[in-house]
């Protein structure tokens, strides 16, 4: 009994003819791509103090106008505070 109808063959004896065909990969797993601090100004009327989701570091923007880097992953909740506008 046949299980495969010689399918398995013929794919052998084409990949013997055929050049193989070039596969693009990914960049390996372990390259990451740089990540750089985001800036922040703070548009509020007197002082902001607030901790990073992801670092749990605190900012503290002390008067309107002050500009503070935030680090990259920080950043996208800082995006949705009202007072604060990316520069």
């Amino acid at each position: 009994m046949n299980c495969c109808g010689n399918k398995r063959t013929e794919w052998a004896r084409q990949q013997q003819i055929e050049p193989a065909q070039h596969i693009e990969t990914q960049p390996e797993m372990g390259a990451q791509k740089e990540v750089r601090p985001r800036q922040f100004e703070y548009t509020g009327r007197s002082s902001l103090r607030l901790e990073g989701a992801h670092t749990r570091q605190s900012y503290h923007f002390r008067f309107p106008g002050d500009r503070l880097e935030v680090d990259y992953y920080d950043s996208f909740a800082f995006m949705a505070e009202p007072a604060l506008r990316a520069v």
